[in-house]
């Protein structure tokens, strides 16, 4: 079951994490004891305002698209599953609408706190907290992903994906590309692009 989609106007092992999460957030389904609980919706959730700038690309994008994905910290407020044991908290993810100012620059304006913490399984209140914002730049087939972590949300931080520019080239060959956050990766900075993600909060 997929997880419904709400449309709204580090190093590499963590950064590896955090994507393997939001994809687990994308595909897995959130459960009560036998049911999906109805998460309550924040009346006027805390904004901040995400500038994206695509540096040194080949050529420009074909569609850019981002996704902010949420989950529960405490995951002893969910029920244990009885087949494998586990406990899992839930999980939503959110459309964040992009506003193109500019050839390579995008904004947008995302909710940090959307849903409310509350006891949704009768075990104690849920405590949400915002994981990442991911943003896909597509290419013919190929596909380019970033991510800027929870924390740098909130601390109004920024991150930059990069990507060879010879994948860019090949983007006729189907291919989902995550990036590296290390320009020393590269033999010659020449050879990358990046993706550059920054959070500030908004103004009230």
């Amino acid at each position: 079951m997929n997880l419904p989609t709400r449309k709204l106007p580090l190093t590499t092992t963590r950064v590896a994490l955090l994507f393997a999460l939001c994809s687990c957030a994308a595909l897995s389904a959130c459960g009560s004891r036998d049911s999906t609980p109805q998460i309550t919706s924040t009346p006027n959730p805390r904004q901040v305002n995400v500038d994206i700038a695509i540096k040194d690309a080949p050529g420009p994008f074909d569609s850019m698209a981002a996704t902010a994905y949420y989950d529960v910290g405490n995951i002893d407020c969910a029920p244990t599953r009885p087949i494998s044991g586990a406990q899992l908290g839930p999980r939503e993810r959110l459309s964040v609408e992009l506003r193109q100012t500019g050839p390579h620059q995008y904004e947008a304006t995302m909710p940090i706190d959307p849903f409310v913490d509350q006891d949704y399984y009768g075990l104690g209140v849920c405590h949400w907290r915002v994981v990442a914002l991911t943003v896909k730049g597509t290419r013919l087939k190929r596909t380019f992903s970033a991510m800027l972590p929870g924390d740098e949300l909130l601390g109004s931080g920024s991150f930059a994906t990069y990507f060879q520019k010879q994948s860019y080239l090949d983007a006729a060959t189907p291919m989902d590309v995550p990036g590296v956050h290390n320009l020393n990766r590269f033999a010659s900075p020449d050879d990358a692009f990046s993706i550059d993600i920054s959070a500030r909060e908004a103004r009230k």
